[in-house]
């Protein structure tokens, strides 16, 4: 169904009616064609499964789903019909003929021609060339660069391609590919070999690769340095799956393949058992070089973060994972990582922390380290911190009892073991003294009713604390917390509002453009040196700041703004920035003063950023003021924050 497919899957996740206009622009076609979708989609149908009404389209949930129908080849998108032409032609033993090519595809031979264009640019990385001599096409490069731009194909996220590619690549060679993978597994467990979901995946994904073009009489036939590995588990490991695809598929694996095999599973795995590993033996299993790379990473996180240092623990696994990161980096292996996207938008500043690191890995090791891998240093970081921040958004809360032969010990055990997440009592004073004692808190929780403090909210309980006591104290947490929220929100609007930083319709060649002229008004004014333009450009360089709604967020990793700002441009056509398309572009300039409170700021900021309702309503927004209020409004909306 293409885009039909899309159209309906955007509507189920939407509770709302969503405008014409957004799916057009979501999906870049016309109104007209969005109309025609929904009249085929609820063609032949007793309920319509798309609901229509002057506030544009809703999914009816209450209609009975048909499947959908496998997807035709002249119902491909284009960017799938280029990948599978590539595909095709990487597959192929000899030529593909054009005009054989354009009828499978149900396209024009212009197209085609184009679609060619495309082509050349995506093996371009993989140092594979497509050429054509009269009605043929042919590819030309080694056979190694072809393998690896099979497996970035396989493991890409063109669902509709890797189904298709999977079909074929399996049929007949490995048709028990379930089996298959499962001895994989195994092997791997038998050799004291760990791989994680996403390395195994990238080990199998070889393996099948190397089973299909063997089979097809396409083996690697280059002087390998074998003698490097033959000492090696994961060698033996290799072994073991030579002899296992010779008996089973009839394939013959020969050193070369073998040794590359090999290079994978090392690639993606780990031999080291994190826990045998201290810091006092850490150099016996990894080499200097990594340890001292580890930790100035985490060195200049600490001090560009403002984090507490990073334990023992996760200083081991972090270089570790660093180790197997270079290691990948330099043998042209790579990982594919499906929460890219995800990942950027819910956790933006853990992700910036990561690009921090992956810039240092590319100063320091010259490597380039892509988006999925960056995800993957995130992952660590986010994991270590979200077990490092138990206090945070707890309420630090005095409570205050009659002293009875101590019957106020088991209402403050009872309060503390049900609300542990949630408070952090800092002291329990009898009422006697009471009013001698220091108020630093943000609540106070009583046995006695006459407890009264100017100025803090005061929640009373039993001597013998009820369910309903808890409920009570739940919701003034909550109340305190949404007050704090919304003082912290209007507090950080203010900091970064600039009012004469706010354009209408700018545009720019590309996103670096626009850097700089954003960058350099704000230095002209005075907000940050001549020197943040280039951070933000090397910023920018690292890893896009588009978001798929329609924003980009620029901004330097140094915060060296002499004072913090929010530059805005808000454009009624939508510029190129990296992959996408935007409309609101806002630079963020951060002071050192504002760095460690601008921490979750940001991350609220892109969660709103990233809503099509809130974006819908700030492209409207004809001057700054009108801009700040609009999303301070989304931002103290808890809805619009994950």
């Amino acid at each position: 169904m293409g885009n039909k497919s899309d159209l309906i899957g955007i509507l189920r996740r939407q509770e709302d009616w969503v405008p014409a206009s957004t799916l057009a622009r979501m999906l870049q076609v016309s109104t007209r064609t969005i109309r025609n979708y929904v009249v085929a989609i609820n063609g032949g149908r007793d309920e319509p499964l798309i609901l229509s009404s002057y506030k544009g389209y809703r999914y009816n949930r209450s209609a009975a789903v048909i499947p959908e129908p496998h997807r035709s080849r002249d119902d491909l998108k284009p960017e799938d019909r280029v990948s599978l032409i590539a595909r095709r032609l990487v597959s192929s033993r000899g030529s593909v003929n054009f005009y054989d090519l354009a009828e499978e595809l149900c396209v024009s031979d212009a197209t085609l021609e184009r679609d060619l264009t495309k082509v050349r640019e995506a093996l371009r990385p993989f140092a594979l060339k497509v050429f054509r001599e009269s009605d043929q096409i042919l590819i030309a490069g080694m056979e190694r660069q072809k393998r690896k731009y099979i497996s970035h194909l396989l493991s890409s996220d063109q669902q509709s391609v890797l189904s298709v590619a999977l079909d074929e690549f399996f049929e007949g060679t490995v048709d028990r590919y379930t089996e298959f993978e499962r001895y994989a597994r195994g092997l791997l467990k038998r050799f004291g070999i760990y791989a994680d979901d996403y390395g195994f995946r990238n080990i199998v994904i070889h393996l099948v690769v190397t089973l299909e073009r063997v089979a097809n009489g396409e083996s690697i036939t280059e002087n390998v340095p074998l003698s490097t590995l033959r000492d090696r588990k994961e060698y033996e490991v290799a072994l073991c799956i030579g002899e296992y695809v010779r008996e089973n598929y009839g394939v013959v694996l020969t050193d070369a393949e073998l040794y590359y095999v090999a290079l994978t599973i090392s690639t993606n795995s780990n031999l080291l058992k994190y826990k045998l590993i201290t810091p006092t033996n850490i150099r016996e299993y990894i080499e200097e070089k990594y340890i001292l790379l580890a930790k100035m990473a985490l060195r200049r996180l600490e001090d560009t973060f403002y984090l507490e240092p990073f334990d023992d623990d996760f200083v081991i696994q972090f270089t570790i994972h660093i180790r197997n990161l270079i290691q990948r980096a330099l043998t042209g292996s790579h990982v594919k990582n499906p929460l890219v996207g995800k990942f950027k938008t819910t956790y933006p500043l853990i992700y910036d922390m990561a690009v921090l690191v992956a810039n240092q890995l590319r100063e320091i090791e010259g490597i380039h380290v892509p988006d999925d891998e960056i995800v993957f240093i995130a992952f660590h970081i986010g994991a270590y911190l979200e077990q490092n921040k138990a206090d945070r958004g707890r309420i630090n809360t005095l409570f205050v009892y009659a002293d009875y032969h101590n019957m106020h010990e088991p209402v403050l055990t009872k309060i503390q073991q049900a609300l542990d997440q949630d408070l952090n009592i800092v002291a329990a004073v009898p009422v006697r003294e009471f009013a001698f004692a220091p108020y630093d808190c943000q609540l106070i929780i009583s046995t006695v009713p006459e407890t009264v403090v100017e100025g803090l909210p005061v929640v009373y309980v039993n001597v013998f604390p009820t369910e309903a006591d808890l409920k009570v104290i739940r919701r003034k947490i909550e109340e305190i917390r949404l007050d704090m929220r919304a003082a912290s929100v209007r507090d950080h609007i203010q900091r970064f509002a600039v009012p004469a930083l706010f354009r209408r319709n700018v545009y720019a060649e590309d996103e670096f453009a626009m850097i700089r002229i954003l960058t350099q008004e704000c230095a002209h004014l005075g907000l940050c040196p001549p020197s943040f333009e280039q951070e933000v450009l090397d910023r920018e360089a690292m890893s896009s700041t588009a978001f798929p709604n329609q924003v980009a967020i620029p901004h330097s990793l140094q915060h060296s703004a002499t004072r913090s700002f929010l530059s805005i441009v808000v454009n009624e056509r939508p510029m190129r920035w990296g992959n996408f398309d935007v409309r609101i572009i806002i630079l963020i300039g951060v002071c050192k003063d504002d760095r460690n409170t601008f921490q979750e700021f940001f991350s609220d900021l892109v969660s709103v950023l990233c809503n099509e309702i809130a974006t819908r309503q700030l492209i409207q927004c004809d001057s700054y003021e009108a801009f700040l209020q609009t999303l301070t409004r989304f931002l103290l909306d808890q809805q619009f924050i994950s």
